[in-house]
């Protein structure tokens, strides 16, 4: 089971992306970029945050 594509999309995953690494960041006192992110069946990759 995973979540529908008719409800998650790739444009939402850009955007729920910088919330996830502030909640984490928060969570573990580091800052945390992601690299690649997959929520359900959709991954982006983020080659511009390597640095």
């Amino acid at each position: 089971m995973g979540i529908p594509k008719d409800i998650i999309t790739e444009e939402k995953v850009w955007k729920l992306k910088p919330i996830i690494e502030q909640i984490l960041s928060r969570k573990h006192g580091k800052e945390i970029k992601f690299i690649n992110l997959t929520i359900g069946d959709i991954t982006i990759h983020c080659e511009k945050e390597r640095t």
